[in-house]
């Protein structure tokens, strides 16, 4: 996160939205509503920053967004797998991957 050289730097998230932000410029201000990662962009360009974005899988799964559970449960042996995996989730492979408790 803080390897781009730019005043702003937002992590993705799956989504409309983003995870991280790192500020370098005193004149910006943040927006986390709606479809935050447009509303980021356009005030980092309004207030004259430099943004860059960075599209990272781990930084991008959000711990309060039932779809990433998804996520953990494919790509992480962790905690937070091991978390879900003891309240019972697991996931159902179908049509459709989902995360089933």
């Amino acid at each position: 996160m803080f390897e781009p050289d730019a005043d702003i730097v937002l992590v993705l998230r799956s989504g409309s939205g983003i995870n991280a932000v790192v500020v370098h410029h005193p004149v910006f201000r943040g927006d986390y509503h709606g479809a935050s990662i447009r509303d980021h962009r356009t005030i980092g360009t309004n207030v004259g920053t430099d943004v860059a974005e960075i599209d990272s899988l781990r930084l991008s799964t959000d711990g309060n967004v039932p779809q990433d559970s998804i996520e953990v449960l494919l790509h992480s042996n962790g905690a937070a797998n091991e978390w879900l995996v003891n309240a019972g989730f697991e996931l159902a492979v179908d049509d459709l991957v989902t995360a089933e408790r």
